[in-house]
């Protein structure tokens, strides 16, 4: 099957999705397929490798997707949740429009009609008249427009418009209708940032209020409304308002409760930890960080995947009784830290961060524990000032990642993530946010972990114990508060070749592993480790990827030898 084939495939599974949760999995499958050719293979395909792989073009898609998703249910409209996601058909020779029966309850039309008729706003009926009529046949239109349904209950939507180029000259309309009430607004303007005046003003323009219209809603100058949509742009890392309104309706999506489920309380607040947590002002961004131990002596902690900055209560405690304490910054876009301007910068600010922390601080000298994934960044941030950095802890993590040596050797999860953020960054956007959606609908993080661990008994043997299990979902929440861009950025930096950092770097390190993580098999990396390196490498039995949780004795006995270090 060609490159482009299995493309199409992977997209038409993606928009499958949005209709049913349950096909997330063959989603996984499509991605898989992209990039191996086949679901089981362990190779690249030739083509991903020096081929098209079609990156802007599914980017241009995931807005639509993401709009596709967003429903809402709650207690009053979970059994009649179709009535929130209307579908429309325009004919192109007559203007005479279809629908479904929810386009029927959401506007209060009788059809067929004319899209006179339609009850949208002048710009929009401009909008979707002209898509149908100025079409050559030919050329496919997909948009997506925040719109008003102009009923008695006026109501802010979002409608993705689509126009194939087939011989049925069809424009579709799908409609979501997003409740933007001010718990869900108190929730967006917390994960951006934002003060109380500018979530007001972010509230109105989601409602598709102009700058005009909501200065003489609230009482106060245009001038200082235009004051207020600046700085959100500037907070919310983001160049258009239309950018911050679909960012707006995919925090919408993840903050939503399902009454369905059986969740745990942890499960229900469905948000990240504050508790042990700081912040720190960074411009117009903010950073947080968590501290740990009651100790004298400082380690700088950087923070892996799944379980982020929160550890267990043995933890804790051992790194009282040894007297240290950690420091543990949110990576700009994760947690409550603001996100980087853009994905050309996220290194830097990384760095910038962690480093105007430490002066904050007033720390000059300490050692690093370094998690999982996060290698590449804790190698830039001790580059960045390597006299401040005594010695490094390697926790289960990660060396730079040859494709063709490497790969083989992850689980599938681990190696569509990495192939993804190496060659189409878009899929691993994709497949996270419909992720994120998706367990939202089926169980919740821990149904999500259990999916993830499963072929490990070990790691999923540390969901049956509750400090461990709420330790990672705490860590799913931070991993996702803000949504899915942040994750491509992370793992775009971690999987590119920084091989070069590591020839630089030279204080000392120790690296851990578990002899059973099935996310890298430790005895590739001890490989790597040694002949690079040549630093002490310890495989720790009866640990698996979360060495962490598993064995903390180990783990805080390490970090106490580092200390030592330290002057």
């Amino acid at each position: 099957m060609s490159l482009s084939d299995r493309y199409l495939d992977l997209l038409d599974e993606a928009y499958a999705a949005t209709e049913t949760p349950a096909r997330y999995d063959d989603l996984m499958d499509r991605a898989r397929l992209y990039f191996f050719g086949a679901t089981d293979s362990p190779d690249l395909a030739a083509d991903i490798v020096g081929g098209q792989t079609h990156d802007d073009a599914l980017e241009a898609h995931l807005p639509r997707i993401k709009s596709l998703f967003e429903r809402y249910e709650t207690t009053s409209t979970a059994a009649n949740a179709d009535t929130f996601h209307a579908r429309l058909t325009v004919s192109q020779r007559d203007l005479i429009v279809t629908r479904n029966q929810a386009a029927s309850r959401l506007t209060g039309l009788i059809f067929p009609c004319h899209a006179d008729d339609l009850p949208f706003d002048y710009a929009t009926l401009s909008f979707l008249k002209g898509a149908a009529i100025k079409s050559d046949g030919k050329t496919p239109l997909d948009r997506v427009i925040l719109t008003t349904i102009e009923t008695p209950d006026i109501r802010s939507c979002l409608a993705l418009v689509q126009r194939p180029a087939d011989a049925n000259k069809q424009l579709t309309i799908s409609i979501s209708y997003i409740d933007w009430s001010p718990e869900l607004m108190t929730r967006i303007g917390s994960a951006f940032g934002l003060t109380t005046a500018e979530t007001g003003v972010l509230e109105g323009l989601v409602q598709n209020l102009s700058q005009r219209e909501i200065a003489e809603a609230t009482g106060r100058s245009t001038d200082t409304i235009k004051a207020h949509a600046k700085s959100i742009l500037r907070k919310a890392g983001c160049a258009r308002m239309s950018d911050v309104v679909q960012l707006a309706a995919s925090i919408a999506y993840l903050v939503r409760l399902y009454p369905e489920q059986d969740a745990s309380a942890l499960m229900a607040k469905w948000e990240t930890p504050t508790s042990n947590m700081a912040r720190l002002k960074r411009g117009t961004r903010q950073l947080a960080y968590y501290t740990y131990g009651a100790g004298d002596v400082p380690i700088l902690f950087i923070h892996g995947f799944l379980q982020g900055p929160f550890f267990t209560d043995a933890f804790i405690q051992g790194l009282t009784a040894q007297n240290l304490h950690l420091i543990c910054p949110s990576r700009p876009g994760f947690g409550y830290t603001s996100p980087s301007q853009d994905r050309a910068s996220y290194e830097q600010v990384i760095v910038a961060d962690t480093i105007a922390l430490l002066d904050h601080l007033k720390i000059s000298k300490c050692a690093m524990a370094v998690h999982q994934l996060s290698s590449s960044h804790a190698y830039r941030i001790a580059l960045a000032q390597s006299e401040r950095f005594t010695a490094m802890l390697m926790i289960s993590a990660s060396p730079t990642i040859n494709d063709e040596k490497h790969m083989a050797h992850m689980d599938s999860v681990t190696r569509v993530a990495a192939a993804a953020a190496r060659y189409t960054p878009s899929v691993l956007k994709l497949i996270n946010q419909m992720g994120i959606a998706t367990y939202r609908k089926r169980g919740g993080p821990e149904a999500f972990l259990r999916k993830r661990y499963k072929q490990s008994s070990l790691d999923l043997a540390t969901l049956d114990n509750p400090d461990l299990r709420d330790r990672q979902i705490e860590g799913v929440y931070h991993y996702i508060e803000q949504g899915s861009e942040a994750l491509v950025r992370d793992a775009k930096s971690s999987m590119n070749n920084w091989g070069d950092l590591i020839d630089q770097l030279k204080i000392p390190q120790a690296w851990y592993h578990g002899a059973r993580c099935t996310a890298l098999k430790p005895s590739l990396v001890k490989d790597y480790v040694d002949a690079r390196i040549g630093a002490p490498y310890t495989i720790v039995e009866d640990a698996s990827t979360n060495l962490l949780h598993q064995r903390p004795d180990i783990i805080v006995n390490a970090l106490a030898q580092l200390a030592t270090a330290i002057d």
